[in-house]
């Protein structure tokens, strides 16, 4: 096969699976992340007015990409919608690349391999918001593919990509950098000889993410830390371990074969040790980042063990080979199609088992439905209407307070919010909202869940709050001080 036609079959799988949930949500967008920090960034357009030394000290790349395409399209929504598909696409395609060139696996287990990939809910999940991981792991496993090349103008423009990953996002740089000085190593064990591109890729990739930590008023690194803590890092091991098998088991049961059909290949070995290891760091007290974000790198190193897996299996069967991986394909799309369609208010039947029976911490990490954003995709009319209620009932000059989680709702076209009457909309976080009210003297009005229910740990309210309108999920409330 030749290899643009080839291309395009392996982009066409992770297309077309991420592409059904945005058809589903018709013209609302998916993603927490999304909806509360890359659409304000991208309408406000500040990191295009930043100079080089400023954009280069934090992991600004995504957010360039994105306000350069709202400067030409002037709709972020679509936007968002456009991205997210395309990323996980071009991200799928660059696994099955790696396995195709640095594995050397043949058409057939390349298209299970990218089906399998394309299905797993750990690639779902970073599918959802995570665009800026996604976008560190393009360059990430771009920079892998580019640096096993025996072209050596191609192997040298890896240094290139090793710097674009560590512009896009923290935890790629971390593992590019500890990838390549371990593979670097090993291989100055085995031979003696120091690969030039490899060490000038470490150092270029270096010396961008130490600019990045270094914080030059204090002289000290900026460590980045966790920000959902439980009782214990044990506790957070033990919930970490959980989503791993809530995420992954069915790519764990065939990867376990792969230890007789072994995968020679240092980097991919070593990516997943480097994985194993910092899930456990909690352990001795390194909180350095969500132990989640730690398991969903796993996108590149699990698929390729489940898939070398099955062709172990496959190649103890003297009949029937082909029904190892068409089974695991079957199981995966049977959880994860429904769930693609599912919203929080309707999940799986195997989300529920998890929820209910095992531990719903483990939904800190991933949504119980994949059709939400702020709010379940189902809701959104409902909250439109409050919206539209508010603005067409609201006393010119009131001042109405809404949480910063609904912000998006305003660049949806014909949104409600883009009438004027005078109204002085103040948005405040969930967490402050409380405060962002009660730091004005007056009457006030408020948008929030219907009393009794509610997200983010906020179900009831005070009973200075008001019911002035209300369907069967939100309400307009008026807050008198």
């Amino acid at each position: 096969m030749k290899l643009y036609k080839l291309l395009l079959t392996l982009f066409s799988i992770p297309l077309a699976i991420r592409i059904f949930p945005e058809l589903l949500s018709r013209s609302y967008p998916l993603g927490f992340d999304t909806t509360v920090y890359y659409i304000p960034k991208m309408v406000e357009g500040t990191y295009l007015m930043e100079s080089i030394p400023d954009l280069l000290k934090t992991t600004s790349l995504y957010y360039i990409i994105e306000t350069t395409f709202y400067r030409i399209l002037s709709n972020p929504i679509w936007i968002i919608k456009f991205l997210g598909p395309i990323l996980y696409a071009t991200m799928i395609t660059l696994i099955g690349l790696y396995a195709y060139y640095r594995l050397r696996l043949s058409i057939k287990w390349l298209l299970i391999l990218v089906s399998i990939s394309s299905l797993s809910l750990i690639g779902l999940r970073l599918a959802w918001d995570l665009y800026r991981n996604m976008l560190g792991l393009i360059f990430l496993i771009t920079t892998l593919i580019l640096l096993n090349s025996h072209d050596k103008r191609i192997k040298y423009s890896g240094v290139l990509t090793s710097f674009l990953a560590v512009w896009s996002h923290e935890l790629a740089a971390v593992y590019l950098i500890g990838i390549l000085t371990l593979a670097t190593l090993i291989n100055f064990y085995r031979n003696r000889v120091l690969d030039k591109v490899y060490v000038s890729s470490i150092i270029v990739s270096s010396i961008l993410f130490i600019y990045q930590r270094f914080n030059i008023e204090t002289y000290s690194l900026n460590i980045p830390h966790s920000y959902i803590e439980f009782s214990s890092g044990l506790h957070n091991t033990y919930i970490g371990l959980l989503f791993l098998i809530y995420t992954s088991i069915i790519l764990i049961i065939p990867s376990i074969f792969s230890l007789w059909n072994r995968v020679e290949d240092d980097i991919l070995n070593i990516w997943a040790i480097l994985t194993i290891v910092l899930l456990f760091t909690q352990l001795i007290g390194v909180k350095t980042i969500l132990l989640s974000r730690i398991i969903l790198m796993l996108i590149l190193p699990l698929p390729i063990y489940c898939v070398k897996g099955l062709e172990y299996i496959s190649g103890r069967l003297s009949k029937y080979k082909v029904l190892p991986p068409v089974l695991i394909i079957l199981l995966l799309a049977s959880i994860s199609i429904p769930y693609l369609a599912s919203t929080p208010n309707n999940p799986t039947p195997y989300t529920k088992f998890f929820y209910f029976s095992v531990c719903n911490e483990i939904f800190y990490h991933i949504p119980t439905g994949y059709l939400q954003n702020t709010i379940p995709i189902d809701n959104v009319d409902d909250l439109l209407e409050i919206i539209n209620y508010a603005y067409n009932n609201i006393p010119s000059g009131s001042t109405l307070v809404v949480p910063m989680n609904f912000h998006w709702i305003q660049f949806i076209p014909n949104s409600p919010t883009t009438l004027n009457n005078n109204i002085n909309v103040i948005y405040g976080s969930v967490i402050d909202m409380y405060h962002s009210i009660r730091s004005y003297n007056g009457t006030y009005y408020f948008i929030w869940w219907v009393e009794g229910s509610g997200w983010y740990n906020i179900t009831e309210l005070p009973e200075n709050y008001i019911v002035i309108y209300e369907n069967d999920v939100f309400a307009l409330y008026k807050v008198i001080s």
